[in-house]
C-alpha cells in the first residue's frame, strides 16, 4: 500500500510539473498587443561617443553626461548602465531612513539590461531610429517584459548561450553614415527596467 501511495504521489507531482511547464511556455509565448518585437534586432543603448559634456562636469562611471542643475537636488544622465544607476543613487542620496528618490525615465520605448548594459529593440528596416510607436508608461513596461522573453527565447535557441547584437562599427554624428556590424554576445543576465529599479532599491536602501 505504501508503494501504491508513493506511485500516486509521483504521478500527481509529474502532472503538477507538466502543468507548471505548460503555464511557463504560455507565458514565454505571450505577445503584447501593442508591439511585437519578436523579429526586431537588439542594439546597445550605451555606445562610444555618447558622452558629450566638457571635462569640467563631474564624471560618474556608467552614467554618461551626468549633471546637476546648480542649486537644486535635480540631476540628469544619458542612458546609464545598471551599475551607473546605483552609482548615481548612492551619490545623490543623503542616507536618511526610507529616503525617497524620484527617478524619471524620459524614454518612450522599452530598454532591457543584458549583463548590466542597456539594449534597445530596433526595426530591421530602420536600424538607426528609435521605435516610432508611441507608448504610455504601462505599455513601455509591458513591451519591456515582452522583450526580455524574446531575448531569453533567443538564448535558449542558441547552442552557446549567446544572442546576436547589432553595433555601429564606428561612431558617426550622422546615423545614416554608421556601418552596422553583427556580433555575438554571451548572455549572463537579462533584466527589464523595473527589475533593475527593484535591485537598486535593495542595494541602495532607498524608496526609489
Amino acid at each position: 500500500e505504501t508503494e501504491k501511495m508513493s506511485t500516486e504521489e509521483g504521478v500527481e507531482k509529474k502532472e503538477e510539473n507538466s502543468e507548471l511547464k505548460s503555464q511557463t511556455d504560455i507565458e514565454e509565448e505571450e505577445v503584447p498587443t501593442v508591439l511585437d518585437l519578436s523579429n526586431y534586432f537588439i542594439k546597445p543603448d550605451h555606445f562610444d561617443g555618447i558622452h558629450v559634456l566638457d571635462d569640467v562636469f563631474e564624471k560618474v562611471e556608467g552614467a554618461p553626461n551626468f549633471r546637476q542643475i546648480p542649486g537644486f537636488p535635480v540631476f540628469g544622465t544619458s542612458q546609464p548602465t545598471e551599475k551607473g544607476i546605483i552609482e548615481i543613487v548612492n551619490k545623490v542620496k543623503k542616507g536618511t531612513e526610507n529616503e525617497k528618490i524620484i527617478w524619471i525615465n524620459m524614454r518612450r520605448e522599452p530598454v532591457v539590461y543584458v549583463n548590466g548594459i542597456p539594449f534597445a529593440a530596433r526595426d530591421p528596416e530602420d536600424l538607426h531610429e528609435n521605435l516610432g510607436v508611441p507608448l504610455d508608461d504601462e505599455e513601455v513596461k509591458s513591451v519591456g517584459a515582452h522583450l526580455v522573453k524574446v531575448i531569453r527565447k533567443r538564448v535558449k535557441a542558441s547552442t552557446d548561450n549567446t544572442i546576436k547584437v547589432h553595433v555601429d562599427k564606428d561612431y558617426n554624428e550622422n546615423p545614416m553614415d554608421r556601418v552596422d556590424v553583427v556580433e555575438p554576445l554571451v548572455v549572463e543576465s537579462i533584466k527589464d527596467l523595473e527589475t533593475v529599479y527593484n535591485s537598486c532599491r535593495e542595494i541602495c536602501n532607498v524608496n526609489l
